[in-house]
Parts: structure tokens; sequence; C-alpha cells
């Protein structure tokens, strides 16, 4: 498989991958790493990563395709938003928090994404209200009225 330059680093670190075989019905294998090349791809820029994963009854054949997750980062105590959330005001990036009624833009510093997550390094503590409809058509004080709150992310598209 190949991995963009940017990735590198990460990957090089990791010791296993969760491989899913969809033509074995989804089935999920453990992958080890073997071995990453030295050089890229002339064309695409990537770097190829070999992957050995155990195959005892021999249901893995040649030239199936496999997909492979790799998570480069991983924080389980840390903060995340909706992606789109992020505004730019005054040359900063940061969130409009809602507090009684009103509106205040609050610079935070972005960390990884996650699909349409992005983790919340610093700027912004638990509990506060991030608002994330609407938010491009409000300024920094302005009054709101709060028609829905949820307390995890996983609910926002509920």
């Amino acid at each position: 498989m190949g991995i963009p330059e940017s990735d590198v680093d990460a990957v090089r670190k990791l010791k296993t991958f969760s491989v899913t075989i969809d033509a074995l019905g989804g089935k999920i294998y453990t992958g080890h790493f073997h071995y990453l090349y030295k050089t890229s791809d002339s064309f695409a820029r990537l770097y190829n990563l070999e992957i050995r994963v155990n195959n005892p009854d021999q249901q893995i054949l040649p030239d199936m395709f496999a997909r492979v997750k790799i998570i480069k980062n991983q924080d389980s105590q840390g903060l995340a938003v909706p992606m789109y959330s992020l505004v730019s005001y005054n040359e900063a990036v940061g969130v409009y928090v809602e507090s009684g009624g009103m509106v205040r833009f609050q610079p935070v510093l972005p960390g990884f994404m996650d699909g349409w997550k992005i983790q919340i390094k610093d700027g912004l503590m638990p509990n506060q209200n991030v608002v994330v409809v609407g938010h491009r058509l409000i300024e920094d004080g302005e009054k709101v009225n709060v028609t829905r709150t949820i307390s995890d992310i996983k609910d926002l598209n509920r």
C-alpha cells in the first residue's frame, strides 16, 4: 500500500494495523508492520508499505483487495468538534461559544482530524456550548436563541 510522505514518520512507528478483506465477508485481520520502502514511487510519490497478515486457514488468496485502517493519532480524553464549526475571525481560527444566550468568538488550537471531526488541543473547555449551525451568520457578542443542544458529537446528525 502507498503512504504519502507526510505520513511516513507516523506509520513507521506503528506495529499493527486493522486489515479488512471484503471478499471474505468483511473479515478483519491483524496486520503487522513488515517493511517500508526507502524510496517513493516516482509517479505518485507514495512510499510502499508491506504488511504481514497471518493466513493459517489459507482463506486470503493472491490479489484479493484489502482495506487497511491506519490510526496515526489517538486521544480518548481530547475534545473534538465538527470541522465545519471552525471559523476565521480577526486572523484567528476558533469557534463561537454560547453562554447565557450570547455568543463569543473563542480562538482554539486545532489538532488532528478524524473524518469530519477535528481535535481541539487548546482553547476550549468541556461542557462549553459550541455553535455548529448558523455560526457563519452570527458575530461576536450577538444574542442567539438556542433551539437544540447535544452532549455527544455522535448525536449531531440525528
